[in-house]
């Protein structure tokens, strides 16, 4: 926290309770994902307040109301990414992500990996820096860097990208699957010189030889959003 999230919080600590409503973020985007990654499980609602920069999770205001909670909000729904990796050892290790979950490489050799949908091989071997797949509330992050189009909070897609794409020339931006695909990537080097590693959003998992992400049928996650700052409207 930083000393203005520190005032903000201070100022609604009368609010605070054992069984809380929802539970308020002050920051930007990154401070709600640490946030989410805490508290998810407690299965009630997070409210934003941005106090960082672009803030696509959060709500922007230039004067917080005192009866803020009180106001009409938007409810959002974000499934998370059930995260499933193998380690070279054989051992697996499951986690879950609310942005995206990626593979990549370290050294500076490009990587060679698998990518496989639904049981089926659709790319035999991807040549580039890393590969991800992100929900569309984490469309706006590393996706968007990657070359993804972001999609508003809610569309029932699973965005896949890679990182720097030397082969095949034909896959540059991406693709758009359906929310219920499973994306397996594996590491395509058996000798691993390219050795790969995983990420949850943000989270290192270390090395890895396989990663398998599905939307979660039971973990979410709902978002509170003022209709003047809701994503899609930011978006537009």
């Amino acid at each position: 926290w930083n000393s203005e999230g520190k005032a903000f919080a201070k100022r609604f600590s009368h609010l605070e309770g054992k069984r809380p409503d929802c539970i308020a973020v002050f920051g930007g985007d990154g401070t709600m994902l640490r946030a989410i990654r805490r508290y998810w499980r407690r299965k009630i609602p997070f409210v934003g307040i941005n106090l960082g920069h672009r803030g696509f999770l959060m709500n922007t205001v230039v004067e917080v109301p005192p009866k803020l909670f009180n106001g009409a909000f938007i409810h959002r729904r974000a499934p998370l990414l059930e995260v499933e990796i193998k380690k070279p050892n054989g051992a697996k290790r499951r986690t879950f992500a609310f942005n995206d979950a990626h593979v990549r490489v370290r050294s500076p050799r490009a990587g060679w990996f698998e990518v496989e949908v639904d049981g089926e091989i659709r790319i035999p071997k991807l040549v580039a820096d890393g590969v991800l797949v992100a929900t569309a509330a984490g469309s706006t992050a590393y996706a968007t860097a990657m070359g993804a189009n972001p999609v508003p909070i809610g569309t029932e897609v699973l965005i896949v990208v890679g990182s720097n794409v030397s082969e095949p020339r034909s896959w540059k931006h991406g693709a758009n699957l359906p929310l219920g695909s499973e994306v397996v990537f594996r590491t395509k080097d058996p000798d691993r010189w390219r050795k790969i590693y995983g990420v949850a959003d943000s989270a290192s998992l270390g090395e890895v030889v396989e990663m398998r992400i599905r939307s979660s049928k039971t973990a979410a996650v709902e978002l509170l959003l003022m209709p003047d700052h809701d994503l899609a409207r930011k978006l537009v």
